[in-house]
């Protein structure tokens, strides 16, 4: 379109110089000239700088040499386009200077007449000026449209990254709900076949265990299903529920105790959910590596931070499979989440140690 403007531009203002000016060299130079004045908008919005320094070196170049003073409109519709876009396509510190040369080289272009007036240097760089003011209009239009599309890109991304991390949350919860209550049915199941008498016994803990399961499951799955308001939804475990997930540790083989250690202060519900994870992840994990053992968890409130211990005397381990492995990552990044940081290794007599720290 750009090329197009410039080539009818160029066309127009060659037939104006050649049917105002006389024969001869200067004449003949003022045509040749002519079509350069124009044909450099083709790059207007390219370089819009070059092209219109190009536009009025051409102007100037022509009132030189032109002995007759040229009386047109395309010459000052191109000096004009020219303005407009340097001031729409330039910062302002660059228009503002582009538009005091642009001042200059008009005024020079009226003084280059055989018979100069101040009123004609006044009006064009008047013209000039409204041109420049246009142009800075629609650059605040494209600044503001680039804006409103940048922050939509960012809108966008973070909706992305919102739902990548609602992924992860939801992830965390199921590994919690299933690797927890799925190895506690394994391995009442495994004792049932090693045991026939106490096989009723561990076959009611395997009921126990599937519908606390799916009671989990179905609280999260409602908190997906579109509609479902949190009153309806049952809480989320707390620091408040770590003695009940101790006592049923108890009648699953480990002997666990909790022991609290100095003035318990009230965390944010996520971050108590992290530190229930942690302690509900460690235990799982010295029922299903360690056998019945004996494990200690304590939670000292150090002033401006918890910090929690699980620590069990069960058969020696890694650590390392694959559910441990996941496990340890995904009670890492819940407490990264907060600022927190946790250890966790075997000990040197025996068993396995998880430490956790959190800031208060």
């Amino acid at each position: 379109m750009d090329a197009a403007v410039a080539a009818v531009l160029a066309v127009g203002g060659t037939a104006e110089t050649a049917l105002g000016l006389t024969s001869g060299p200067a004449g003949v130079a003022a045509v040749v000239l002519a079509p350069l004045i124009a044909l450099p908008l083709a790059w207007r919005r390219v370089s819009p700088r070059g092209a219109a320094a190009a536009c009025f070196a051409a102007t100037l170049a022509q009132a030189a040499v032109a002995p007759v003073s040229v009386a047109g409109a395309t010459t000052p519709l191109v000096l004009l386009l020219a303005t407009y876009s340097v001031a729409a396509r330039s910062r302002l510190r660059d228009a503002l200077l582009a538009g005091g040369l642009i001042a200059f080289a008009t005024i020079a272009i009226v003084l280059l007449d055989p018979d100069p007036d101040v009123g004609d240097a006044v009006y064009a760089v008047t013209v000039m000026a409204v041109g420049w003011t246009f142009g800075r209009t629609a650059a605040l239009r494209y600044e503001r449209a680039e804006l409103l599309a940048e922050r939509a890109r960012w809108l966008e991304t973070d909706r992305e990254r919102a739902v990548a991390q609602e992924r992860v949350r939801i992830a965390r919860e199921l590994h919690d709900v299933v690797a927890h209550r799925v190895s506690g049915i394994v391995l009442h199941a495994a004792a049932a076949s090693r045991d026939p008498a106490g096989r009723p016994a561990a076959l009611d803990d395997i009921a126990d265990e599937g519908r606390r399961a799916l009671a989990e499951l179905r609280q999260l799955l409602g908190v997906l299903r579109h509609g479902e308001t949190g009153s309806e939804l049952a809480p989320q475990p707390g620091l408040d529920d770590l003695a009940d997930l101790v006592a049923e540790q108890r009648t699953r083989g480990l002997d666990a105790k909790l022991e609290v250690i100095g003035q318990p202060k009230e965390l944010p519900p996520a971050a108590a959910i992290a530190v229930y994870r942690v302690v509900q992840e460690s235990l799982t994990n010295s029922r299903r590596h360690g056998g019945p053992c004996d494990v200690d968890v304590r939670l000292e409130w150090r002033g401006d931070r918890l910090r929690v211990e699980v620590q069990d005397r069960g058969r020696p381990s890694s650590g390392q499979s694959p559910g441990a492995r996941l496990g340890l990552v995904g009670m890492q990044e819940r407490l990264e989440v907060h600022g927190g940081r946790i250890e966790a290794g075997p000990r040197r007599d025996g068993g396995f140690s998880v430490v956790a720290e959190l800031p208060l």
